[in-house]
């Protein structure tokens, strides 16, 4: 704690050294008045940090932020994603079987579990199947008919 007080002095007297110099650089000068109010605030600012940083010197308090948020995050995170994957493979698979294909993504938590690819009645391509294996790494993908 008394370390904390000669910190704070010394940093007091080297800010009023650094106003007096100011002074002296700017004597009767029309800026004098802007430049006493800017180093009040500044010396303001100083005091009240140097006394922030005395009262929480030797604080025993231990601040959790605790997983609450990281969850909510990594959940937000996990369903923009697999939302994004249903669309891009959606998107893909449109436009590679001119509509005659959509994938449904079934997930769990953290990860996406596997895809259904449901084909049209008599229209199946297996070059589709190797591409989103591929590209998504996803090894179970079940396929489908209507």
């Amino acid at each position: 704690m008394l370390e904390g007080i000669k910190a704070y002095i010394k940093i007091i007297a080297i800010f009023m050294i650094f106003i007096s110099f100011a002074e002296i650089l700017f004597p009767d000068s029309s800026l004098k008045k802007f430049i006493n109010v800017f180093m009040g605030l500044l010396l303001m600012v100083v005091v009240l940090n140097s006394v922030n940083k005395l009262l929480n010197y030797d604080s025993n308090i231990t601040i959790n932020t605790g997983s609450f948020y990281d969850e909510d995050i990594k959940e937000f995170a996990f369903s923009k994603y697999s939302e994004k994957i249903n669309e891009e493979v959606n998107d893909y698979l449109f436009n590679v079987s001119e509509g005659k294909a959509f994938a449904e993504i079934k997930t769990d938590e953290s990860d996406i579990t596997e895809i259904d690819i449901i084909f049209e009645e008599g229209y199946y391509n297996d070059e589709i199947l190797n591409y989103i294996s591929e590209i998504y790494n996803i090894e179970n993908i079940n396929v489908k008919n209507k």
